[in-house]
């Protein structure tokens, strides 16, 4: 009686072990050579197609699929195993894989885990993610204050806590657009304009450490968080403009 079960002898064997292969997938521009066997990847709609017109190099334009990502999707087509976990960077290169390879079964289950994924420590790794970008702005604006709460304890009114420099590092980790957008929204929840305003000044002074300056003002219109965040235009200095006289005009 075989004691090993079939999908495992595929996969080490086969995958792991790169025995009794029969084509040779080239993976630009991370200049893998992946031994694959025909029968397994064309379970990949994309793969089949290459498979078909009797070629074997594929190149890979998305800048968040790595080769860790894109071998772990290529493992999957040998097992039908969903387990995946990693760090966000991990998991968005394999769920664009899964996109990339026509696998949506397993693109549905990666993506729930990215969307459980996002918390205070990992949001700005998400936040520019195309799948996550409208889940994270929600997220920011309305939990992320209370998680750090919860975790810390008070932040508001108290700027050395642990639970306010977390805040803090959170925001100097986001795009300038994210980051605009968040602080702005009346939706995120400080408990005054002026509270809002001191925590935006000291997000400005964290992040123009290296980047544009940036600068936050007070704002009173209706309807407003009462702040509104702009970057500072930096102007080049003039070139100092001479006229020179042709000797004839001189004299």
């Amino acid at each position: 009686m075989l004691q090993e079960p079939l999908v495992d002898h595929i996969y080490q064997t086969g995958f792991i072990n790169k025995k009794y292969s029969d084509w040779t997938l080239f993976v630009q521009p991370f200049g893998l050579e992946v031994n694959v066997h025909k029968i397994v990847v064309s379970r990949s709609p994309l793969l089949q197609k290459l498979l078909n017109l009797e070629q074997n190099t594929l190149v890979v334009n998305d800048p968040w699929i790595t080769p860790q990502g894109f071998l772990t999707v290529l493992g999957y087509l040998y097992t039908g195993h969903y387990s995946v976990q990693g760090d966000p960077t991990f998991l968005k290169s394999v769920y664009q894989s899964c996109l990339l390879l026509g696998l949506d079964a397993f693109a549905l289950h990666v993506r729930d885990i990215i969307l459980a994924d996002i918390s205070p420590k990992t949001c700005f790794e998400y936040a520019d993610f195309p799948l996550s970008k409208d889940q994270v702005m929600d997220y920011m604006i309305h939990h992320l204050v209370q998680d750090l709460i919860t975790q810390f304890g008070p932040i508001w009114g108290f700027p050395a806590s642990e639970g306010y420099q977390e805040l803090v590092q959170v925001f100097d980790h986001l795009s300038f657009e994210t980051y605009k957008q968040v602080l702005e929204s009346p939706s995120f929840t400080v408990p005054s304009d002026m509270e809002r305003f001191q925590f935006a000044k000291h997000v400005c002074q964290v992040r123009s450490k290296n980047r544009e300056q940036e600068n936050v003002l007070l704002s009173f219109s209706s309807g407003k968080s009462g702040i509104t965040i702009v970057r500072k235009q930096v102007q080049k200095q003039k070139s100092e403009r001479r006229l020179w006289l042709s000797g004839a005009l001189q004299n």
